[in-house]
């Protein structure tokens, strides 16, 4: 086994990346996690770009077909009957192919034929058309039962990890995606009793599972901020969404809920880059009361502390000259390292702290 590879890693997985404001890395941080699962787990993974606010990933990642890519704002906003036949959940012929319908949005990274995604449009006609209804995503829930429905069917299609990139602002359909992983949490499809608990995600993947998908699935997702005054100040909505009235505050308690308070662009002199928990600590101090008079949920701060624990790592260090190009040629340079690496350090360090906490690599 490589070094840096977990033994323990259950699959599929699902990873939502999630800031207030723009800038912060979410992008960065998808690229990354994809590049964990196919280089050094040798996982199919794809990457969603719901970021439908015109910057897309076939400006950062490489296409052998740029201009013939379908756009992942096609497949999202299809008219019922077509994103049934793109998405055959129900459809018992489903176990028998190889491939759905919904494989004409793949884009494959041409250096790294394990890594794939759905572009979004970066066309502004197509921008104009999307943006108002993610505004009212909070009230029709249109997009949410439609992710649902793609992520199963991205499984079906023998995809292991499946990452869904946001644009900023926690509103639309980064909520939805928030909202599916806090009430999934991690599903354990082989316990029969547990079978009326589970949402309606964990249902559809009961009804389509075969040989090709675990029992397990798991859910995880990123919170991104950088050290800057203003993204701090711009966590309060994530922090009132995680806190809402219909919220059980208990169920943060829970040893297995994956959310990470991820600190990016961390300065190299700052102690927090070092330590988990001076991390939080720095985010948090810096985080004001709600205006009703509430305060960041201690249960919550223990157990993202808890979690950062778990995976050692919770801040990711600032890159000078930072290139997105560099992330993937570096991760798989990690893989064929020979000697010691000062973890904290450069693009290496950088991509090491994402690998961590996404679970995808040890020392």
């Amino acid at each position: 086994m490589d070094k840096g590879q977990k033994k323990d890693i259950q699959y599929p997985r699902i990873y939502t990346i999630h800031s207030q404001k723009g800038g912060a890395g979410k992008t960065s941080i998808a690229i990354a996690i994809a590049g964990f699962a196919a280089i050094f787990h040798n996982k199919n993974a794809l990457i969603i770009d719901a970021d439908l606010t015109g910057t897309s990933l076939l400006d950062v990642l490489e296409s052998p077909g740029k201009e013939q890519s379908p756009y992942f704002n096609e497949l999202i906003l299809a008219k019922p009957d077509q994103f049934a036949k793109y998405t055959p959940i129900t459809s018992r012929e489903l176990k028998k192919r190889i491939h759905t319908n919904m494989a004409h949005f793949y884009q494959k990274e041409p250096n790294y034929d394990k890594i794939s995604y759905m572009p979004s449009s970066p066309h502004f006609d197509d921008i104009l058309k999307i943006v108002p209804l993610i505004s009212q995503e909070d009230y029709l829930h249109f997009f949410w039962h439609r992710l649902e429905d793609i992520i199963v069917t991205a499984t079906m299609d023998q995809f292991e990890v499946i990452i869904i990139d946001h644009p900023p602002g926690l509103f639309g359909i980064s909520t939805a995606s928030l909202n599916m992983v806090l009430d999934q949490f991690t599903w354990d499809l082989s316990n029969e009793k547990d079978m009326p608990a589970l949402t309606r995600l964990g249902k559809l993947y009961r009804a389509v599972s075969n040989e090709s998908i675990d029992k397990s699935i798991v859910a995880h997702a990123y919170l991104i901020t950088t050290p800057d005054p203003s993204d701090y100040r711009a966590l309060l909505p994530s922090f009132s969404l995680l806190l809402g009235k219909n919220r059980k505050i208990e169920i943060f308690k829970k040893q297995d809920v994956k959310i990470d308070l991820i600190l990016n662009k961390a300065m190299e002199t700052s102690k927090a880059r070092f330590d988990p928990a001076m991390a939080l600590n720095e985010i948090f101090k810096n985080v004001a009361n709600f205006q009703d008079g509430r305060k960041v949920e201690p249960a919550l701060i223990e157990s993202l502390r808890a979690r950062a624990k778990e995976v050692g790592a919770l801040a990711c260090g600032y890159v000078p000259n930072f290139a997105m190009a560099s992330i993937l040629p570096t991760i798989q340079s990690l893989k064929h390292k020979r000697g010691k690496e000062k973890e904290y350090l450069g693009m290496k360090g950088w991509c090491i702290q994402v690998g961590k906490s996404a679970g995808l690599y040890q020392d």
